[in-house]
């Protein structure tokens, strides 16, 4: 449940995202925001805001214990490989 609803809030930020500056740019009644500075400043915190919100709420593929995992593993090849060719020294 709590993932359909953030995928519904994801869509509704992407929706305005895409249709605010298509809404400025064609509908004449909104002529006059198009060179009014605040308003594209709003926009483009609008636009950080929606950004760390994805990005807080996507899915992980991995976590830390992987990444850990990872690391060690590369670690212990690592010393295989230098044990290996110290012996020939």
């Amino acid at each position: 449940m709590k993932t359909k609803k953030l995928r519904i809030i994801k869509m509704c930020l992407i929706a305005v995202a895409v249709v605010f500056p298509i809404a400025i740019c064609i509908l004449p009644s909104f002529n006059a925001l198009q060179t009014n500075f605040w308003i594209w400043a709003g926009y483009v915190a609008y636009l950080l805001f929606m950004t760390f919100f994805m990005s807080m709420f996507r899915e992980h593929k991995y976590d830390a214990r992987d990444v850990d995992n990872k690391e060690i593993h590369i670690t212990q090849e690592l010393l295989k490989e230098r044990n290996k060719w110290g012996s020939f020294l």
